[in-house]
């Protein structure tokens, strides 16, 4: 992980704003499934 930073610090924060748009999106499904 720390490889990563080394790499690029404005790539890192794109990889970050994925990371969390892929957490949210996993939530919102966890809720969809836990809601239906």
């Amino acid at each position: 992980m720390k490889f990563f930073r080394r790499n690029g610090g404005t790539r890192t924060r794109n990889g970050d704003r994925l990371q969390l748009h892929l957490v949210a999106y996993q939530i919102a499904i966890h809720f969809f499934y836990f809601s239906n």
